[in-house]
């Protein structure tokens, strides 16, 4: 480290050899008049703000033939279900107390996706090689598929030219991601899809 004090490690080595008390209080007091400058009342407790742990592995919760799947997060799981008429709710609250909730429709004792509604079907549901989407009882029809990953990249796209609207994901890790399904009217529809292999 000593051979060039410009580079890498060398710089912070040879800091470090002068470094002493009053360099450390000179840096404690920048930090406290930025604390000062931005929380002129004190710092505020962390209460209704999400761990930073809970930003970075978002839990995601699927229910498939009525098994609770979370995708993310730290086990183990902590797992409630409600019902309230025909929404089910279930709750996971993981290891560092992140929690994450998702409502499904059912219909007496068999689930049914949300993909049913409004003419829309996506199948099958968890997904593995493939995802099907069809319109019901449309005059729209689908004109792309596209297959994001929570974060946002955009994994796969498919532009519809005939009646086949399959979604090849073979060659992605199982997981939950988000299908948005372009129409000819120019509309919009993004639902989530659980991949498992």
């Amino acid at each position: 480290p000593t051979k060039n004090p410009d580079y890498g490690i060398g710089l912070f080595y040879q800091w470090s050899l002068t470094y002493n008390e009053s360099d450390a209080q000179e840096r404690m007091d920048i930090l406290q008049s930025i604390l000062d400058l931005y929380y002129p009342n004190g710092v505020p407790t962390d209460s209704g703000v999400p761990d930073v742990c809970c930003l970075l592995d978002p839990m995601n919760v699927n229910l498939v033939n009525q098994e609770v799947i979370v995708t993310g997060g730290v086990e183990p799981f902590d797992i409630s279900i409600d019902t309230t008429g025909n929404v089910q709710t279930v709750t996971v609250t993981d290891f560092n107390g992140c929690e994450s909730w998702f409502e499904f429709l059912i219909n007496g004792d068999s689930v049914l996706p949300e993909d049913d509604l409004n003419g829309l079907r996506i199948y099958p549901i968890p997904a593995s090689t493939e995802i099907n989407v069809e319109l019901l009882e449309s005059n729209n029809q689908i004109k792309t598929l596209q297959l994001n990953s929570i974060d946002g990249r955009i994994l796969k796209r498919s532009i519809i030219n005939d009646s086949a609207t399959i979604l090849d994901t073979s060659t992605l890790s199982e997981g939950v991601y988000i299908l948005l399904i372009g129409l000819a009217d120019g509309s919009l529809i993004n639902r989530k899809v659980l991949i498992l292999r």
